[in-house]
């Protein structure tokens, strides 16, 4: 049923026509598109392992799908910058494996002074061919966390990760939660970082209409703050 819903949404967002496999598809507020599937983003088997990581009293941040067109090169937020301390969750819809394009992460890559070594490795989000370290993006020594549909995988965006070798058009459906702000320097970044983006932190109008305690108690916050 996932997979049905997801495909409706992207359907509906291309107008119906055919998905050609030239260009990466990608869609905000993916999630709450579809009842079913906002279901999942507050079902217990999620939000436990979310509420470990960032505290019972987190929040919603946005969610996302995309339609994947050839590899995405490793990249990752800087750990100092004033991203909200998050948990991203993701679903595909396929099986993935190492070589079809399952998510890879660099272990370790979440603290800064390892993340300075890794800088010339952007270098290939622009440049796919460049090798900064003599070996292909591929070849860079990585984690790689294999999916059957159903899965989810949890991390930080700090941690740098990447996918190869998958087939066009594959599917990812992601979300993201953040921590509740717990003093007014974690507030003050939040607002900041509100101001300089578009969905994350934005709740759409199905979550902020929700009568769903669940989704309430995520949104609320930010109704108060003066985020949404």
């Amino acid at each position: 049923m996932f997979a049905r819903e997801a495909d409706e949404v992207f359907d509906e967002n291309r107008g119906s026509r055919p998905f050609e496999g030239v260009e990466t598809q990608a869609l905000l507020w993916f999630m709450e598109q579809r009842p079913a599937m906002a279901d999942i983003t507050v079902d217990d088997r999620v939000c436990g392992p979310v509420g470990q990581f960032l505290g019972p009293d987190f929040l919603w941040s946005n969610s996302a799908g995309h339609r994947y067109v050839g590899d995405t090169a490793m990249h990752g937020d800087q750990a100092q910058s004033n991203i909200p301390r998050h948990v991203k969750v993701v679903m595909y819809t396929e099986p993935l494996t190492r070589e079809t394009g399952c998510l890879r992460f660099i272990p370790g890559s979440h603290k800064p002074e390892y993340q300075e070594r890794l800088k010339p490795l952007m270098s290939q989000c622009d440049h796919p061919d460049s090798a900064p370290f003599g070996v292909p993006g591929r070849d860079v020594p990585t984690y790689p966390v294999e999916t059957q549909p159903g899965d989810i995988v949890m991390f930080s965006e700090h941690v740098w990760h990447g996918a190869f070798g998958g087939g066009s058009g594959r599917r990812q459906i992601g979300w993201v939660y953040g921590a509740n702000p717990a003093t007014e320097e974690e507030l003050a970044a939040l607002r900041r970082f509100h101001t300089g983006v578009i969905a994350m932190f934005h709740p759409h109008e199905s979550f902020l209409k929700s009568e769903d305690p669940r989704v309430r108690r995520m949104v609320q916050p930010l109704v108060e703050l003066g985020l949404a």
